[in-house]
């Protein structure tokens, strides 16, 4: 009788992939990342196929269900993985997300992503600071998924009053162009949750500093998202190391461009009052207005988010809470030459 599985069973592990882009050696510090689900990989991005119903009979062929997908092709396929409601308590986990998200290798303090913001190689064989290792451990160890030269195009921060306790809650996407290998994982060393002081843990009860437009806001949920997209570039035949088929494998990237916009957008959530009545102005007439989010100025804070030129692109006043009359504020960022999108420090 086939074994049967529990889906709680299953672990997550990310971290840094610290051997060369496009290796597939595994290299690195794993962080458990504790999820409450976990998602599969979606490998819909590697499927090339197509049907070409030719003539002789009314009925589809076999052979005219047509792929170059195989054990040893690709396809030029793509993979993406994504992740919901995960509370950061391993600092080295987040950093390791921030670093493959904005493109700074070092996000152990202050760091902005600037209008200025440049593109970074993504070669095959090249040293790399920026891509990601993901591994999905199953209680089967031998059939482990592992995706690796991953990139994260996209993630979620948010804190709310009414959800997991006010703590900072993460969510996001990754991208792959290299085919995910699936190996016995058994002998993975996963560094668990790192149980230490540090800003991922704050909770917006914490939140003493948080303004809009230099004025002080009563806040009860506040959301960022940075989007940093990437696509896969080119097609090449590489020798794909262990733990994968170690045979030369087709159609596997040559690079990855990061050649879109990066965006910031999100929404907070803000009592109305003499400080916040004003932004319905700011929405309506396009007014670039900062907005702060965090424990104390950037100087001194250990978790903090700030949107130097956000532009308001609603104003949803709830009159129904029974708090007080409340106002939704959904912003995009923007910038000008070396100005910055958004400031982060989470440390």
């Amino acid at each position: 009788m086939a074994v049967t599985y529990s889906g709680r069973e299953y672990k997550v592990a990310v971290g840094l992939h610290t051997s060369n882009f496009g290796i597939a050696t595994v290299a690195g510090t794993m962080y458990h990342m504790r999820l409450d689900t976990v998602n599969d990989i979606d490998f819909s991005g590697a499927d090339n196929s197509t049907q070409i119903q030719r003539l002789g009979q009314r009925v589809l062929r076999p052979t005219d269900y047509v792929t170059s997908h195989s054990a040893t092709n690709t396809a030029g396929g793509s993979y993406t993985w994504g992740w919901d409601n995960y509370i950061p308590e391993n600092e080295g986990l987040l950093h390791a997300l921030l670093t493959s998200n904005i493109e700074v290798a070092d996000v152990t303090g202050a760091v902005a992503v600037a209008g200025t913001a440049a593109t970074n190689s993504y070669s095959y064989n090249a040293a790399n600071n920026f891509d990601l290792a993901l591994q999905i451990q199953n209680p089967d160890a031998a059939k482990g998924r592992y995706m690796y030269s991953a990139i994260c195009d996209s993630l979620t921060l948010s804190m709310d009053a009414g959800t997991n306790g006010g703590k900072l809650t993460t969510s996001g996407t990754f991208f792959g162009g290299y085919r995910p290998i699936q190996y016995d994982n058994s002998s993975i060393t996963i560094a668990d949750t790192e149980v230490s002081s540090y800003g991922g843990h704050q909770n917006i009860f914490e939140m003493d500093n948080v303004s809009i437009g230099g004025n002080a806001v009563i806040c009860k949920s506040f959301s960022v998202t940075i989007t940093n997209p990437v696509a896969r570039a080119g097609h090449q035949g590489i020798a794909e190391a262990a733990p994968g088929s170690t045979g030369t494998v087709f159609g596997q990237p040559d690079a990855y461009v990061r050649a879109g916009n990066i965006t910031v957008e999100g929404s907070m959530t803000v009592k109305y009052d003499d400080n916040s009545r004003g932004l319905l102005d700011n929405w309506l007439n396009g007014t670039s207005t900062a907005i702060i989010f965090g424990d104390a100025a950037v100087g001194a804070a250990t978790c903090f988010i700030g949107i130097p030129a956000a532009k308001f692109t609603g104003y949803n006043k709830d009159y129904a809470a029974e708090d007080g009359v409340y106002i939704e504020l959904p912003f995009i960022g923007t910038a000008e030459g070396a100005g910055a999108l958004i400031d982060l420090k989470i440390t």
